[in-house]
């Protein structure tokens, strides 16, 4: 799961019904509608996990300046 600070607007972003209802349940139930399964993705665990936390990294660090 993603941590996000306005889950409601990623909910919003989403087009279809069904996704939202979606986005909600995740949100309800884990905290967060942002959740990325790494048994759907073309890279490894490890790959996913470094690619995630270089870019929170680097947005972060945007943040502060």
């Amino acid at each position: 799961m993603i941590d996000v600070s306005n889950p409601e607007y990623y909910i919003g972003l989403k087009k279809s019904g069904i996704g939202k209802i979606a986005m909600k349940a995740n949100n309800n139930k884990y905290g967060s509608p942002i959740g990325i399964t790494a048994n759907s993705l073309n890279i490894d665990f490890e790959e996913l996990k470094c690619l995630v936390e270089k870019e929170y990294e680097k947005n972060t660090t945007h943040k502060n300046v």
